[in-house]
């Protein structure tokens, strides 16, 4: 019976440590702000920038329709 006591024993203080322990956690997830969410890509994001550069680089063309 003595070492059932001491395991029991040794089972709650060690759920009380991780009781604690997420406590902490949990402390520390809601001291930090948010991560700023993306809704697109890093590399779709970089692709789409190249292309808006390349379109603004070239010269601005007038698109005429041509009569016949």
């Amino acid at each position: 019976m003595y070492l059932h006591q001491q395991l029991m024993k040794a089972r709650h203080d060690d759920l009380l440590r991780a009781a604690a322990r997420d406590r902490l956690a949990a402390q520390a997830r809601r001291a930090r702000p948010p991560r700023r969410r993306h809704l697109v890509a890093a590399p779709v994001r970089r692709r789409a920038a190249v292309r808006l550069r390349q379109l603004l680089s070239r010269p601005a063309t007038i698109h005429t329709r041509r009569t016949p």
